[in-house]
């Protein structure tokens, strides 16, 4: 068995996977693995994190007090 990877944007999934299933005339022949591909977006976030030249979190002393702090504020 062969694998074949295609990325598609969302607006041409539905068309490509009807393709697949007209030509799938004997069942477990063709078998569509759906899957999110999130390494794209981890990637990018890394690399946006990387280059920020603001400092997050920084004032925060006591994770733990600052954490209770905003959860009291959700009340």
């Amino acid at each position: 068995m062969k694998t074949i990877v295609i990325h598609l944007r969302d607006d041409s999934y539905e068309n490509v996977k009807r393709m697949i299933n007209a030509i799938n005339k004997e069942p477990g022949v063709i078998e569509i693995i759906e899957k999110q591909n999130y390494t794209y977006n981890k990637e990018k976030l890394l690399s946006l994190l990387k280059n920020k030249t603001i400092k997050v979190f920084e004032d925060i002393n006591n994770p733990i007090q600052w954490q209770k702090k905003q959860r009291e504020e959700w009340n």
